[in-house]
């Protein structure tokens, strides 16, 4: 598949009362509620190549803007 997809733990999203997110916002949410510690919320691909920055085309696109990656937007985006 060449595309993204979201994984998430069914015991950690029930232990803290959560639901698969559906927008960008719940997403930001759903993260943040089991963040603590050495456990993280929401986890991407960090390979340092053209696949690592692919990961990042999803969070561009809720918002930002390719042709314009200064724009507040995309830095919003990127540093989500």
């Amino acid at each position: 598949m060449n595309g993204p997809a979201l994984f998430y733990d069914k015991a950690a999203f029930r232990k803290a009362g959560l639901q698969p997110p559906a927008t960008w916002k719940e997403l930001r949410q759903a993260a943040a509620k089991p963040t603590a510690g050495r456990s993280y919320g929401l986890a991407l691909s960090a390979v340092a190549t053209e696949e690592g920055s692919r990961q990042y085309v999803p969070f561009l696109g809720s918002g930002g803007d390719l042709e314009q990656l200064d724009s507040a937007e995309s830095v919003s985006a990127l540093t989500y």
